[in-house]
């Protein structure tokens, strides 16, 4: 950087800073009231997500909402499974999707929605100085079409959702690379049903955030195995049926060594138990067993819950392969994040709900393959240097969905940051009621329910695919007698809360932070004590 470029630079950030609140004191929560801190470390690391436009950095001010009410807000945006029928505003044709009948803006099909068909840019708005940016920004969003639900790259997977690089799938969500795959969240699988967070795993069954799984059946946090039944925290290890804890073992019942004959008999017994008898047996076995104050495979200097093989990370839950973030959940092979939640391959992302090989993204949500860009909504590919749009492909230089000269963008979006920073909108992610999802169909409602108490059980009628019921016949599996929606809701119930507590070690007093509730009656070891137990 040249020398008058620095003065440059220096100037623009003070500038900036007349209006931004960026002292590292506590604070009170805009939205919940409840005091938190933020501290120099995470000021820091903020600083090197700065944005550059047009060769010049700008800050990013500290969030005036704790963390939690800032997740609520991310996953408001994000509807996964509340999918009905409506019909595409072009053809006529029924589609799946997942907006209200409802809704302000025409649904479109996939296959309409990527076509040249129509132009997102026909619904352009200048931007008014006179108005907040939110404002404007709601109401470019109730014209422009929505596709029905996002399929990228996909062979008969339409009754999915957020999902790319897939094959014959269904009610799948958030899912990629994946093939002959139903109900649930599996990534980079093959063969798997009722998931939540499955990697490269085949031939799976209710089964929570484990990798490289085959034939496993009810496991949670379980990696590198085969045909695991009802086990928790098990890796490499083979046969083995209602264990906790084991690693290179096999022919375990309950953490007890038979021989291949024994086990044999013994199984055959327990599988005539019904499902939840059983899984009621893992959950009491559990507390017997000394579990890891957080739980992760192959990580350094990190702190989260569910992560594996990652660095330098920071209040982050259930990622893998992920490199310099903070604040963030379900992502996959991202670097340099913070405040961002469901995504794959991204780089420099900042206060993002849904991307996919995203680099460059701020405040935006449902993004894939974009560069660069800031307050948008479901644009991709290959969309890049754009601010507050809405349903680009193939753009850039836009802001409000109308097209700009580089140098006419480069020009006009530092004024409208400073108009932003001036209405205090900037740095903020979109308000929660600007969310084109009811706030009951989002994932907000699965981690912050508004009314928990009336969180029913779901009892409707649902039907099983062929496939399905040929997986169930294959390996002698009880059919199901709960709608999907509530075997849903009973995997996310078996996940610790998304937050730390401090809790002293069962085995050494050591205090320590984990996901554990101060309630939960188990025995929670540090890794130092837990590593001695089981090894």
């Amino acid at each position: 950087m040249h020398l008058k470029e620095r003065k440059k630079f220096t100037v623009k950030i003070v500038i900036l800073r007349k209006f931004i609140d960026v002292s590292n004191m506590a604070k009170k929560c805009e939205q919940c009231g409840v005091e938190f801190e933020i501290s120099e470390e995470e000021n820091k690391f903020r600083e090197r997500l700065f944005p550059v436009i047009a060769g010049q950095k700008y800050v990013l001010p500290e969030p005036v909402e704790c963390r939690d009410c800032r997740r609520q807000k991310r996953f408001a945006f994000r509807n996964e499974r509340g999918m009905t029928m409506a019909k595409c505003a072009v053809t006529g044709k029924s589609v799946i999707s997942v907006f209200p009948l409802d809704s302000p803006f025409p649904i479109y099909s996939p296959e309409i929605w990527y076509s040249d068909k129509w132009n997102p840019l026909d619904y352009g708005l200048d931007f008014d100085f006179s108005r907040p940016f939110f404002e404007q920004f709601k109401e470019l969003q109730s014209k422009v079409p929505h596709i029905s639900n996002i399929l990228v790259r996909t062979e008969n997977c339409d009754f999915c959702n957020t999902v790319g690089d897939c094959r014959n799938c269904y009610l799948i969500y958030g899912s990629v690379n994946c093939e002959d795959c139903q109900y649930g969240n599996p990534y980079d699988s093959k063969n798997c049903i009722d998931s939540l967070v499955v990697r490269n795993s085949q031939f799976c069954y209710e089964c929570v955030d484990s990798e490289k799984l085959y034939e496993c059946f009810f496991c949670q946090n379980c990696n590198n195995s085969r045909n695991l039944w009802f086990c928790f925290d098990v890796e490499n290890c083979d046969d083995c049926f209602l264990c906790v804890g084991l690693r290179h073992k096999k022919n375990c019942i309950l953490n007890k060594q038979y021989s291949r004959e024994e086990y044999d008999e013994k199984v055959s017994e327990l599988k005539k138990k019904d499902y939840e008898e059983l899984l009621t047996m893992l959950q009491n076995f559990k507390k017997t067993v000394p579990v890891k104050t957080v739980l992760g495979i192959a990580n350094e200097n990190v702190i989260g819950d569910g992560v594996n093989n990652s660095k330098n990370c920071k209040n982050i839950f259930y990622s893998q392969n992920c490199e310099d973030g903070m604040y963030a959940s379900q992502l996959l092979k991202t670097n340099n994040f913070m405040d961002c939640d469901f995504g794959e391959n991204g780089d420099f992302l900042y206060e993002i709900s849904g991307f996919y090989a995203d680099n460059g993204s701020y405040f935006s949500h449902w993004c894939f393959e974009c560069n660069n860009i800031f307050y948008c909504s479901m644009c991709g590919g290959n969309t890049s240097d754009c601010f507050g749009c809405v349903s680009l492909l193939h753009k850039q230089y836009c802001i409000l969905n109308k097209q700009y000269s580089r140098e006419e963008y480069e020009k006009l979006v530092p004024k409208i940051i400073e108009h932003m920073t001036r209405t205090g909108e900037w740095g903020k992610f979109f308000p929660m009621n600007m969310s084109p999802f009811p706030y009951d169909k989002s994932v907000a409602n699965d981690c912050f329910p508004l009314n928990p108490t009336e969180s029913g059980k779901i009892d409707k009628p649902f039907r099983m695919t062929n496939s399905e019921i040929e997986f169930y016949k294959k390996y002698n599996l009880h059919f199901p007698v709960l709608h999907p929606d509530e075997r849903y809701k009973m995997r996310i119930n078996l996940r610790n809360p998304m937050k730390f507590f401090d809790r002293k070690c069962d085995k050494c007093g050591l205090m320590m932070k984990t996901t554990y509730l101060p309630e939960y009656a188990g025995k929670v070891y540090c890794e130092k004590c837990y590593l001695k137990e089981i090894y």
